[in-house]
């Protein structure tokens, strides 16, 4: 069993914590929680590179670009054994918004959801997710929360490939089964084999947009970052969308390009930047995040950059590549046409597992209603 042991604190670890090390474990069950901040960054890291559950979504790094999204508290957790021992992590937000600007609706919202240490036995596990459903209810009672949502990342190792469970595993700490679907490409066979399994559609656009002079190059500098960023603001324009502040994307040029986690990918055409790609890297698995385009049709430079990431991520030694979440029920409209470009591929539907648990129902359901009456 890996573990990381709290009783001998690193520099980020905060004089609270040590405080902290005085309190009762729960009982019955001998476990104590922990915040993000009282098991410090760099142990918490640390426990994110060797759980095979954990990804790159439950790292520091990640937390501060979704909270440009919009304001959240953070409320992310651990829990110690009685020996002081770190058992498992949870990212965790607290967000709350007014719905028609009169009703408060809080939600706690995981994105990455609980890694546990590898080699738990059954019975550790079970009672280890005891006591995690006890603290969610305490944490709901404290910040009057209505609702959980919960997912967990396809790309850790514990959920893709064939070590992918066959049932939701969030149904064990009492969430409601809402899983959805991603698509994913298997990166082990060879370069050829793996372009043979693209759809026609895709390798006759990647033969015409071949034919044109072009050049592919990898994002840098402060410079590239300013080039991405207005890619992003035109795309957002023409949805009509209101784009993301620049700081949300400083944040994933300091912390993430400049740290080898993601790479972007510009694709330029008689020397103006066109388009761009990014996409993140971790633990050998790939993950398609944000992409960007002057172009209406950006169809063939976007397919390009897709294709050039999927065998850059085959050479790193890279095993998958999720190429984002799937709408297989839908029969037409726009993200129809998203989730058939990323099937295009080669892509193979896996389980995204997610889960709810609705802590105040009658709110909820009066949330819903005015939500469905009035969109």
């Amino acid at each position: 069993m890996t573990t990381v042991n709290l009783s001998q604190p690193d520099n980020s670890t905060p004089p609270v914590a040590q405080e902290n090390r005085t309190r009762k474990t729960h009982t019955g069950l001998g476990f104590i929680p922990a915040s993000r901040e009282e098991i410090g960054q760099s142990q918490w890291d640390d426990f994110v590179e060797k759980s095979d559950e954990a990804w790159l979504w439950h790292r520091n790094e990640y937390r501060e670009p979704e909270d440009f999204r919009i304001p959240k508290k953070d409320l992310s957790f651990g829990i110690l054994d009685k020996n002081r021992q770190l058992l498992l992590i949870m990212p965790l937000h607290l967000t709350e918004i007014r719905i028609k600007r009169l009703i408060p609706f809080k939600t706690l919202n995981s994105l990455g959801g609980p890694a546990s240490v590898n080699g738990q036995g059954s019975k550790q596990k079970a009672k280890l997710y005891e006591f995690l459903r006890e603290y969610l209810n305490k944490l709901a009672e404290q910040y009057d929360v209505s609702r959980f949502d919960i997912c967990v990342p396809p790309m850790a190792p514990a959920f893709r490939g064939e070590q992918c469970p066959r049932v939701n595993p969030l149904l064990s700490i009492g969430c409601e089964n809402a899983l959805g679907q991603t698509w994913c490409i298997d990166l082990r066979p060879a370069e050829d084999q793996l372009r043979r399994s693209y759809a026609e559609g895709t390798r006759e656009d990647l033969r015409k947009i071949k034919r044109e002079p072009y050049e592919i190059r990898v994002a840098e500098s402060i410079a590239d970052l300013k080039i991405y960023y207005e890619l992003h603001r035109v795309t957002y324009g023409r949805s009509g969308k209101p784009p993301h502040p620049f700081a949300y994307y400083q944040h994933i040029f300091d912390h993430f390009v400049t740290k080898g986690l993601c790479r972007i990918t510009f694709y330029i055409q008689n020397g103006e930047v066109l388009a761009g790609h990014n996409t993140l890297f971790y633990k050998n698995a790939a993950h398609y995040w944000t992409a960007a385009s002057k172009l209406d049709k950006p169809g063939g430079a976007n397919r390009l950059l897709m294709d050039e990431q999927i065998i850059f991520a085959k050479q790193r030694g890279g095993e998958w590549f999720e190429a984002g979440e799937a709408s297989p029920q839908l029969s037409s409209g726009k993200y129809k046409g998203i989730s058939d470009y990323k099937k295009s591929f080669g892509s193979v539907l896996y389980p995204f597992f997610k889960g709810r648990i609705v802590t105040r129902p009658k709110l909820h359901a009066v949330v819903d209603f005015l939500q469905i009456m009035h969109g």
